[in-house]
């Protein structure tokens, strides 16, 4: 793969518009690397501005200040614009209880939004989107470990070329989801550029690492050398799944809002904080299609903590045994209430931290 490929790809992949301003996430490894030269190589042609933003987690030291200096180098020389954001990973996930990995990956996309924030306040005539550099082996790495983690259909779709950063409505995008990790590497090794290593990666007390080292070459070797490109079609088809299913979930949960039932039950409507549906009518319908509908209600009313599919069985076989009052609780303060005919979902206030 050459330059004028890589650019057909990033270009054909439907990220960007002509005249974009860019926020590419720069770790200085090969994936990110081979990404932001091919934006700046399109820069001229397609009237782009891209800036190269690096975060620095504050997780290893010494080699989290080269890893900054060495992507700044390597901005300058793509002819990319630069931002350094340093970040507190470890004592965040000390503060929040949410792991290392995690507490880094939150902050890493709020700093990605508050820099694409300031570059639109500074030029408001682009349109400013963040470009993060997943590839196909990303995506199957991620697909594979929800499965060990037991996770729903839902979970399968696990990364789309086009997005919003997680929590805001800033445009998210992933224009390498078709190359793997391979293919981007022989790509930096072609050009002579050389890309950073996190030694992190290779942290055998990360799962993600032991599924990239120790899981993933013993399918490739002894199951499927294309496992990657299998796992990434399991994730598309279940991205498809889903985003239909969501869109009978809106519909029904209109419709199971405006029932009889519902209408003499709350003659003003649904409250703040509350929506009630009719308990019958939701039972009515298949559990797959019901519990979905009870989780895009939690999400209507402000959940943004991933949903246990646990949880929401537990939830649903609630309102089948209901006999007139129940309820079940949510993480992150949300509660599913058995009122006779009504299921009503409501956020729950939070007592305020003293």
């Amino acid at each position: 793969m050459d330059e004028r490929e890589l650019q057909k790809i990033i270009w054909d992949s439907g990220c960007f518009t002509e005249g974009d301003c860019v926020v590419v996430g720069f770790s200085g490894g090969a994936d990110s690397l081979c990404l932001l030269d091919g934006l700046t190589g399109l820069a001229k042609r397609k009237e782009l501005r891209v800036v190269a933003c690096h975060v620095h987690h504050a997780i290893r030291a010494d080699e989290a200040d080269a890893d900054a200096s060495a992507a700044g180098q390597l901005a300058e020389r793509l002819g990319a614009g630069y931002r350094l954001v340093r970040v507190n990973a470890p004592a965040f996930a000390l503060e929040t209880g949410e792991s290392l990995e995690t507490a880094a990956r939150i902050l890493r996309y709020d700093a990605l939004a508050r820099v694409a924030a300031e570059l639109e306040a500074e030029d408001p005539s682009r349109d400013v989107r963040v470009a993060v550099a997943h590839t196909k082996s990303d995506l199957a790495e991620t697909v594979l470990q929800r499965i060990l983690r037991g996770t729903g259909p839902d979970g399968l779709a696990a990364m789309h070329s086009i997005g919003f950063v997680p929590g805001t409505d800033r445009m998210l995008v992933r224009p390498l989801l078709s190359l793997t990790a391979e293919e981007t590497r022989a790509y930096c090794d072609a050009r002579g550029l050389i890309p950073r290593r996190d030694s992190s990666n290779g942290d055998p007390a990360y799962t993600r690492s032991r599924i990239r080292t120790e899981l993933m070459p013993v399918l490739k070797r002894d199951y499927n050398p294309d496992i990657e490109t299998a796992l990434a079609r399991l994730a598309n088809i279940a991205a498809m799944d889903r985003d239909f299913l969501e869109m009978w979930a809106e519909q029904l949960l209109e419709a199971l809002g405006a029932t009889e039932t519902v209408r003499s039950a709350s003659p003003d409507g649904p409250s703040d904080g509350a929506i009630p549906l009719d308990r019958r009518e939701l039972l009515a319908l298949h559990p797959a299609v019901g519990t979905r509908v009870i989780a895009l209600a939690l999400r209507n009313l402000g959940m943004e903590k991933d949903l246990s599919q646990a949880t929401l069985w537990a939830a649903w076989e609630m309102l089948q045994r209901g006999r007139g009052s129940g309820e079940a609780e949510f993480a992150g303060g949300f509660r599913l209430t058995l009122d006779h005919d009504l299921a009503i979902v409501r956020r729950i206030e939070q007592p305020l931290k003293m």
